[in-house]
């Protein structure tokens, strides 16, 4: 529920497959893939780059780090 929770406040839409064995998550910026089984994570479909990630805090950090910086509005005086 951590990963779903997390998916959803940072705007990423989470398919499970497989029984949750194969995790999709979907920004605008990448796509994203994780199998939990393998711990391998996969960026945009690129294979040969996956990622070891044996949990969902290691998920969360990677994916974290290749969303856009937040664009914050600035009001003038």
């Amino acid at each position: 529920q951590l990963l779903l929770d997390w998916c959803e406040r940072n705007e990423l839409t989470v398919t499970r497959k497989n029984e949750g064995h194969h995790w999709i998550m979907l920004h605008p910026s990448f796509r994203a893939e994780w199998w939990p089984s393998s711990a391998k994570l996969v960026f945009d479909q690129r294979w040969e780059h996956g990622i070891h990630c044996h949990d969902v805090e290691q998920v969360i950090q990677q994916v974290r780090r290749r969303l856009p910086p937040v664009t914050r509005a600035t009001s003038s005086p």
